[in-house]
């Protein structure tokens, strides 16, 4: 069993045999090294380097903006036509429902 190596010492390894252009049965044949162990670091170098990379890319940096809300045209109210017999009432939809029950029995007492 070999010795074991630090992360310092896996990261040249890998440096290494990426630089060498080698297929990885050889160069790890001639280190003594395992290729699914050599495989193993480069996987696991690999990712933490992409977390560091990550984490990096989520610095925020806050830009000030200035927020221009559309001009929009100024609501109409709606009507609502009440019509008993010959007579016509025009309400605004939200009136007092009470008040048009009292208005619509007086038109039709009165009709």
């Amino acid at each position: 069993m070999g010795a074991r190596r630090s992360r310092a010492e896996w990261e040249e390894i890998i440096r290494t045999f990426e630089a060498s252009g080698e297929p990885l049965q050889s160069f790890c044949a001639k280190r003594r090294i395992r290729p699914e162990t050599l495989t193993w670091w480069r996987w696991r170098l690999r990712a933490s380097s992409k977390s560091t990379t990550s984490r990096r890319r989520t610095d925020v940096r806050l830009v000030p903006v200035d927020v221009i809300l559309p001009t929009a045209a100024p609501a109409r109210p709606s009507t609502i036509v009440i019509a008993v017999s010959d007579v016509e009432v025009r309400v605004e939809t939200g009136t007092d429902p009470a008040y048009l029950g009292m208005l619509v029995a007086a038109l039709r007492s009165s009709c």
